[in-house]
């Protein structure tokens, strides 16, 4: 499923291995597809957002 800007839509975060900006993420995407990402590709998307909140992480380094 794409958004509106043409690019896979992003259901939500999962999981992540690594710590800091080495992290990378387990993506659910809306289509049901999972995939794993580095920081570097998703650190401005709000999913990465929600997900640092959920882990009790105030930025990326707290990981």
């Amino acid at each position: 499923m794409e958004n509106e800007d043409g690019e896979w839509a992003i259901d939500h975060i999962l999981s992540h291995r690594g710590s800091a900006t080495d992290a990378v993420f387990e993506i659910l995407w809306k289509s049901g597809d999972r995939t794993w990402m580095p920081y570097h590709q998703i650190s401005d998307i709000p999913a990465l957002t929600d997900y640092l909140d959920l882990v009790g992480a105030a930025r990326i380094t707290d990981l």
